[in-house]
């Protein structure tokens, strides 16, 4: 199993340098301030891991926002490409952050290239789920719409799934797992949140320009619609059908990864038992009211009752 670090127990006595805390700290602000779902869980991870955490989603979020900015295609591929390089640079421990920073990314965000440094220092997260999740940002730039709920899964795998393996590694696993299998719980987990992700957005990705649509074709005709028909409504049991179709598979998912809760470190359980939490609560919006999916607005959970959901989890973690 190739690995970038050691294990995650050397951070625990990991002091970050002056330079990586000012980052770690701008990767913080991102995530308070775009995290939506993820802010209430990720807060409640020990630290070091939850710098780990905020690292992580700090570079992901770059790459997104570098892939959905309004430019021309070839300057948003000049910026990606850059991205990219960068990317595995630093991940290969080739150069450091700051001497392979270029000007096109410079200006984009805060700069989290010291804290994606030394996350990859101190956490065992594995190259390949790194290069899957690259291509998956790759895949939205140059996205076409989606055929078979294979290239469904293997998207969910490269944007979500590794992002549960990434997670996993940073939090730990227990003494005597099988890491085989508690990733491959994790990558369910993760394909799972990104399916919930997919469905409350329909109609905000079938708007966007350039449209994006990841609800596979063949299901569409298979229901005897169109996109412009769900987007629509037209035919409301067809739609409905659809949409029951895929929610059906996130609720399989989240069932078929329960066993991840016993894998994770214990201090992390409650963690992951928030997250999974909200998002549960959002998929439970979309099967009731399954016409939120085409909403312009996004189903989400009230702020209250996720602060609620973090509070109930961390005072039962408190007591385990």
């Amino acid at each position: 199993m190739t690995e970038i670090a050691a294990n995650s127990m050397q951070a625990n006595d990991h002091v970050p340098t002056s330079q990586v805390a000012a980052s770690l700290a701008a990767c913080e602000r991102i995530v308070r301030s775009r995290a939506r779902n993820f802010w209430f869980g990720l807060r409640m991870t020990p630290r070091p891991r939850r710098d780990a955490l905020y690292a992580l989603y700090a570079w992901m979020r770059l790459g997104d926002d570098l892939v959905d900015e309004p430019a021309s295609p070839d300057a948003a591929r000049a910026r990606f490409e850059e991205f990219v390089n960068t990317s595995r640079c630093v991940i290969a421990g080739g150069c450091s952050p700051d001497a392979s920073k270029g000007h096109l990314i410079r200006e984009q965000t805060p700069d989290c290239w010291p804290a994606f440094a030394w996350l990859l220092r101190m956490f065992p997260l594995q190259r390949p789920w790194l290069e899957a999740m690259l291509a998956g940002l790759e895949s939205d730039l140059t996205h076409t719409p989606l055929q078979t709920r294979h290239e469904l899964d293997l998207y969910r795998h490269r944007v979500a799934g590794t992002v549960g393996m990434c997670c996993s590694a940073i939090w730990g696993l227990r003494p005597g797992v099988d890491p085989a299998h508690a990733f491959k719980l994790a990558d369910t987990r993760g394909r799972a949140f990104q399916m919930v992700n997919i469905l409350r957005d329909i109609g905000r990705d079938a708007r966007e320009s350039p449209r994006r649509v990841y609800v596979p074709a063949d299901a569409i005709s298979r229901h005897a619609l169109c996109i412009d028909d769900l987007l629509a409504w037209r035919n409301p049991r067809a739609c409905e059908d659809i949409i029951a179709e895929f929610t059906t598979v996130a609720r399989d998912e989240f069932r078929e990864s329960a066993e991840l809760s016993d894998q994770i470190a214990p201090d992390c359980v409650r963690v992951l038992g928030a997250m999974t939490e909200i998002y549960e609560g959002v998929l439970h919006r979309l099967e009731t009211n399954p016409q939120r999916c085409i909403a312009d607005h996004a189903a989400s959970l009230p702020t209250w009752r996720k602060a609620w959901i973090a509070a109930k989890w961390n005072l039962r973690g408190a007591h385990a």
